[in-house]
């Protein structure tokens, strides 16, 4: 379970065994769009990941946000193995694990390359975009190159 609510919401009451992982902390780079694919990797190792398990997104939302299926589509094409967003609100008890200062885990799973597209011109994937890839609405995510 990967909470992506506010750190300290999470922190404070989340579900069983989920880790926090703010979903601004991937999805805003400083100008709105999806953080690099290393950062990233990097950042799903902190909280335990290797891209073997089943992941399970949950915002706290009725129904689930842009963000939320953002950051699905972003661990998907990162290479993890599966991922799914938990639809509804859930009642929360346990604190939230934080992640750690370093890797617990390192994120091993090959990244799924097949469902990108290099735009050169572009500056990256938005919110929308990858919400849309998630939910089936486009078949690949356009990326900028990394400099």
């Amino acid at each position: 379970m990967l909470d992506i609510r506010a750190e300290a919401d999470c922190l404070a009451g989340s579900l069983p065994d989920a880790r926090c992982l703010p979903a601004a902390w991937m999805l805003d780079d400083g100008a709105g769009r999806a953080i690099g694919f290393s950062q990233l990797r990097w950042l799903l190792g902190t909280v335990g990941l290797s891209g073997r398990e089943t992941l399970v997104i949950y915002d706290g939302a009725e129904k689930p946000t842009n963000e939320a299926w953002a950051v699905a589509a972003l661990v998907h094409l990162a290479g993890q193995a599966e991922v799914s967003v938990l639809e509804g609100r859930a009642e929360t008890g346990r604190n939230g694990w934080p992640r750690a200062f370093s890797r617990e885990q390192v994120f091993t799973a090959p990244m799924n390359l097949a469902a990108m597209t290099l735009d050169a011109e572009g500056a990256g994937p938005t919110v929308a975009a990858l919400s849309d890839f998630a939910r089936g609405r486009v078949a690949t995510v356009a990326f900028a190159p990394e400099t």
